[in-house]
Protein backbone atom coordinates (compact mmCIF):
# COMPACT_ATOMS: atom_id res chain seq x y z
CA UNK A 1 0.00 0.00 0.00
CA UNK A 2 1.26 3.12 -0.81
CA UNK A 3 0.68 7.21 0.95
CA UNK A 4 1.51 10.66 -0.45
CA UNK A 5 1.00 13.42 1.75
CA UNK A 6 2.17 17.03 1.43
CA UNK A 7 4.33 18.95 3.73
CA UNK A 8 5.24 22.88 2.82
CA UNK A 9 6.79 22.97 -1.31
CA UNK A 10 7.00 18.86 -1.53
CA UNK A 11 5.31 15.92 -1.73
CA UNK A 12 6.03 12.78 -0.12
CA UNK A 13 5.37 9.06 -0.92
CA UNK A 14 5.64 6.04 1.70
CA UNK A 15 5.16 2.28 1.10
CA UNK A 16 3.07 1.12 3.81
CA UNK A 17 3.42 -2.59 5.21
CA UNK A 18 2.14 -4.31 8.31
CA UNK A 19 5.74 -3.76 9.78
CA UNK A 20 6.78 -0.36 8.84
CA UNK A 21 6.52 2.86 6.82
CA UNK A 22 8.98 3.57 4.11
CA UNK A 23 9.57 6.70 2.56
CA UNK A 24 9.84 6.51 -1.23
CA UNK A 25 10.34 9.65 -2.95
CA UNK A 26 10.19 13.43 -2.14
CA UNK A 27 8.87 15.56 -5.44
CA UNK A 28 8.91 19.13 -5.25
CA UNK A 29 7.45 20.06 -9.02
CA UNK A 30 5.48 22.66 -7.57
CA UNK A 31 8.25 24.98 -6.36
CA UNK A 32 5.42 26.58 -3.79
CA UNK A 33 3.54 25.23 -0.87
CA UNK A 34 1.26 22.42 -1.85
CA UNK A 35 -2.28 22.53 -1.11
CA UNK A 36 -3.45 19.25 -2.14
CA UNK A 37 -1.91 15.98 -3.45
CA UNK A 38 -4.18 12.71 -5.02
CA UNK A 39 -3.04 9.57 -6.09
CA UNK A 40 -5.35 8.38 -9.65
CA UNK A 41 -6.92 5.48 -10.05
CA UNK A 42 -4.65 2.74 -10.30
CA UNK A 43 -1.48 4.63 -8.01
CA UNK A 44 0.36 5.57 -10.87
CA UNK A 45 0.14 9.57 -11.28
CA UNK A 46 0.13 11.65 -8.62
CA UNK A 47 -1.71 15.09 -8.88
CA UNK A 48 -0.62 18.03 -7.16
CA UNK A 49 -1.70 21.36 -6.68
CA UNK A 50 -0.33 24.76 -5.19
CA UNK A 51 -1.33 28.11 -3.22
CA UNK A 52 0.39 29.67 -6.28
CA UNK A 53 -2.41 28.06 -8.81
CA UNK A 54 -0.09 25.34 -10.30
CA UNK A 55 -0.85 21.47 -11.10
CA UNK A 56 1.76 19.25 -11.69
CA UNK A 57 1.42 15.25 -12.87
CA UNK A 58 4.22 13.11 -11.75
CA UNK A 59 5.32 9.59 -12.27
CA UNK A 60 4.60 8.11 -8.49
CA UNK A 61 6.81 5.53 -8.84
CA UNK A 62 10.05 7.64 -10.73
CA UNK A 63 9.19 11.05 -9.52
CA UNK A 64 9.22 12.06 -13.27
CA UNK A 65 7.67 15.43 -14.01
CA UNK A 66 4.63 14.98 -16.76
CA UNK A 67 3.09 18.28 -17.03
CA UNK A 68 2.69 21.48 -14.79
CA UNK A 69 -0.57 23.91 -15.44
CA UNK A 70 -1.73 26.87 -13.85
CA UNK A 71 -5.14 27.59 -12.85
CA UNK A 72 -6.30 31.03 -14.91
CA UNK A 73 -6.74 33.88 -12.50
CA UNK A 74 -5.39 37.59 -12.77
CA UNK A 75 -4.37 37.36 -9.28
CA UNK A 76 -2.39 35.39 -6.62
CA UNK A 77 -5.88 35.08 -4.72
CA UNK A 78 -7.68 34.31 -7.58
CA UNK A 79 -5.05 31.32 -9.39
CA UNK A 80 -4.71 29.55 -5.74
CA UNK A 81 -6.37 25.79 -5.92
CA UNK A 82 -7.11 23.92 -2.42
CA UNK A 83 -8.32 20.63 -4.23
CA UNK A 84 -8.08 18.39 -6.71
CA UNK A 85 -9.31 15.08 -7.70
CA UNK A 86 -9.17 12.31 -10.49
CA UNK A 87 -12.14 11.25 -11.91
CA UNK A 88 -12.61 7.56 -12.50
CA UNK A 89 -10.63 6.38 -15.41
CA UNK A 90 -8.15 9.54 -14.76
CA UNK A 91 -9.05 11.06 -18.12
CA UNK A 92 -10.30 14.17 -16.40
CA UNK A 93 -8.68 16.45 -13.27
CA UNK A 94 -11.20 18.28 -11.21
CA UNK A 95 -9.59 21.59 -9.40
CA UNK A 96 -11.49 23.86 -6.55
CA UNK A 97 -10.25 27.47 -5.73
CA UNK A 98 -12.44 30.44 -6.24
CA UNK A 99 -14.68 27.97 -8.14
CA UNK A 100 -14.73 24.71 -9.76
CA UNK A 101 -12.86 23.34 -13.04
CA UNK A 102 -12.68 20.32 -14.98
CA UNK A 103 -9.28 19.53 -16.91
CA UNK A 104 -9.04 17.24 -19.83
CA UNK A 105 -5.44 15.64 -18.84
CA UNK A 106 -4.91 15.17 -22.57
CA UNK A 107 -5.32 18.87 -24.03
CA UNK A 108 -4.26 20.40 -20.16
CA UNK A 109 -7.29 22.66 -20.64
CA UNK A 110 -9.76 23.64 -18.57
CA UNK A 111 -12.85 21.45 -20.19
CA UNK A 112 -15.59 22.80 -17.57
CA UNK A 113 -15.59 26.10 -15.38
CA UNK A 114 -18.62 25.85 -11.93
CA UNK A 115 -19.56 28.83 -9.95
CA UNK A 116 -19.81 26.22 -7.00
CA UNK A 117 -19.93 28.28 -3.70
CA UNK A 118 -19.99 31.87 -3.18
CA UNK A 119 -16.90 30.95 -0.97
CA UNK A 120 -13.72 29.39 -1.46
CA UNK A 121 -13.95 25.47 -3.00
CA UNK A 122 -12.32 24.02 0.31
CA UNK A 123 -12.56 20.48 -1.40
CA UNK A 124 -14.04 18.55 -4.24
CA UNK A 125 -14.93 14.95 -6.00
CA UNK A 126 -16.34 13.70 -9.13
CA UNK A 127 -19.65 11.81 -8.22
CA UNK A 128 -22.62 9.38 -9.68
CA UNK A 129 -22.02 6.47 -11.53
CA UNK A 130 -20.43 7.72 -14.55
CA UNK A 131 -18.84 10.63 -13.03
CA UNK A 132 -21.86 12.58 -14.42
CA UNK A 133 -21.78 15.54 -11.36
CA UNK A 134 -18.98 17.48 -9.91
CA UNK A 135 -19.24 17.76 -5.74
CA UNK A 136 -17.83 20.83 -4.41
CA UNK A 137 -17.17 21.86 -0.52
CA UNK A 138 -17.19 25.23 0.40
CA UNK A 139 -15.54 26.99 3.70
CA UNK A 140 -19.37 28.03 4.21
CA UNK A 141 -20.22 24.88 5.06
CA UNK A 142 -22.17 23.96 2.06
CA UNK A 143 -21.73 21.03 -0.61
CA UNK A 144 -22.79 22.15 -4.04
CA UNK A 145 -23.85 19.50 -6.88
CA UNK A 146 -22.90 20.36 -10.82
CA UNK A 147 -23.46 19.09 -13.85
CA UNK A 148 -20.08 18.28 -15.09
CA UNK A 149 -21.47 18.56 -18.98
CA UNK A 150 -23.92 21.68 -18.35
CA UNK A 151 -22.08 23.49 -15.39
CA UNK A 152 -25.66 23.70 -13.96
CA UNK A 153 -26.41 23.02 -10.73
CA UNK A 154 -28.22 19.89 -9.83
CA UNK A 155 -28.57 20.67 -6.00
CA UNK A 156 -27.04 21.77 -2.57
CA UNK A 157 -26.20 19.92 0.68
CA UNK A 158 -26.87 21.71 3.79
CA UNK A 159 -26.25 21.49 7.37
CA UNK A 160 -28.81 21.85 9.62
CA UNK A 161 -28.04 25.30 11.04
CA UNK A 162 -28.25 24.43 14.49
CA UNK A 163 -25.35 23.16 14.39
CA UNK A 164 -23.27 26.18 13.38
CA UNK A 165 -21.45 27.12 9.90
CA UNK A 166 -18.27 24.92 9.51
CA UNK A 167 -15.70 24.48 6.42
CA UNK A 168 -16.57 21.36 4.70
CA UNK A 169 -12.45 20.00 4.91
CA UNK A 170 -13.08 16.65 2.78
CA UNK A 171 -15.69 14.67 0.56
CA UNK A 172 -15.53 11.71 -1.31
CA UNK A 173 -17.76 9.84 -3.25
CA UNK A 174 -17.80 6.11 -2.33
CA UNK A 175 -15.88 3.72 -4.86
CA UNK A 176 -18.48 0.24 -4.18
CA UNK A 177 -19.77 -0.37 -7.57
CA UNK A 178 -23.41 -0.67 -6.48
CA UNK A 179 -22.94 2.62 -4.02
CA UNK A 180 -21.20 5.42 -6.25
CA UNK A 181 -24.32 7.80 -5.05
CA UNK A 182 -23.21 7.86 -1.60
CA UNK A 183 -20.97 10.82 -0.37
CA UNK A 184 -18.78 11.30 2.54
CA UNK A 185 -18.30 15.09 4.22
CA UNK A 186 -16.18 15.72 7.00
CA UNK A 187 -16.25 19.16 8.58
CA UNK A 188 -13.96 22.13 10.60
CA UNK A 189 -15.50 20.76 13.76
CA UNK A 190 -15.14 17.30 13.92
CA UNK A 191 -18.18 15.79 12.39
CA UNK A 192 -18.69 13.49 9.90
CA UNK A 193 -21.89 13.27 7.23
CA UNK A 194 -23.10 10.68 4.32
CA UNK A 195 -25.47 11.69 1.90
CA UNK A 196 -27.20 10.47 -0.86
CA UNK A 197 -27.13 11.95 -4.07
CA UNK A 198 -29.93 10.53 -5.37
CA UNK A 199 -32.66 12.39 -3.50
CA UNK A 200 -30.26 14.73 -1.52
CA UNK A 201 -31.23 13.97 1.79
CA UNK A 202 -28.54 13.10 4.64
CA UNK A 203 -28.22 9.42 5.64
CA UNK A 204 -26.19 9.36 8.58
CA UNK A 205 -24.27 11.62 10.73
CA UNK A 206 -21.44 11.60 13.54
CA UNK A 207 -21.56 14.94 15.28
CA UNK A 208 -17.84 16.09 16.66
CA UNK A 209 -16.62 12.43 16.28
CA UNK A 210 -13.54 14.10 16.50
CA UNK A 211 -12.24 17.07 19.08
CA UNK A 212 -10.29 18.79 16.00
CA UNK A 213 -10.59 19.61 12.72
CA UNK A 214 -11.88 15.91 10.49
CA UNK A 215 -9.51 16.19 8.06
CA UNK A 216 -9.89 13.07 5.56
CA UNK A 217 -12.15 10.30 5.04
CA UNK A 218 -12.37 7.32 3.34
CA UNK A 219 -15.26 4.95 2.26
CA UNK A 220 -14.79 1.52 2.14
CA UNK A 221 -14.62 0.01 -1.40
CA UNK A 222 -15.67 -3.45 -0.64
CA UNK A 223 -18.91 -2.48 1.78
CA UNK A 224 -21.74 0.29 1.46
CA UNK A 225 -21.80 1.28 5.18
CA UNK A 226 -18.42 1.55 6.07
CA UNK A 227 -15.56 4.22 6.40
CA UNK A 228 -12.87 5.77 8.54
CA UNK A 229 -11.85 9.24 9.09
CA UNK A 230 -8.76 10.86 10.57
CA UNK A 231 -8.23 14.23 12.44
CA UNK A 232 -6.13 16.80 13.73
CA UNK A 233 -7.03 15.12 16.99
CA UNK A 234 -4.00 12.57 15.88
CA UNK A 235 -7.01 9.68 15.72
CA UNK A 236 -8.45 7.38 13.28
CA UNK A 237 -12.19 6.37 13.52
CA UNK A 238 -13.99 3.74 12.14
CA UNK A 239 -17.88 4.31 11.17
CA UNK A 240 -20.90 1.45 10.41
CA UNK A 241 -23.50 3.94 8.82
CA UNK A 242 -26.09 1.50 8.67
CA UNK A 243 -26.07 1.18 12.85
CA UNK A 244 -25.19 5.04 13.41
CA UNK A 245 -21.93 3.86 15.46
Amino acid sequence: MFLCCAAGSVVKTFEVTSESITLQRTLSSLNADVSCVRYNHNGRILASSSVEGGICLDVASSGELLSRFFYPGETLSNRRVNAVQFSSGSRFLASGGNDGCVWDLKTQEVMQAYNISASAVASIAFSGYKDEYIVGGSASGAISVCDVQTAETAGFLTVDPAHGVHKVTAIQSSPHPYARHALGSTYSDGSVRVWDLSTGQLTAEFIRQHEAPTTSLTLSPVSKVLLATGGLDGRVIFYDTLQRK
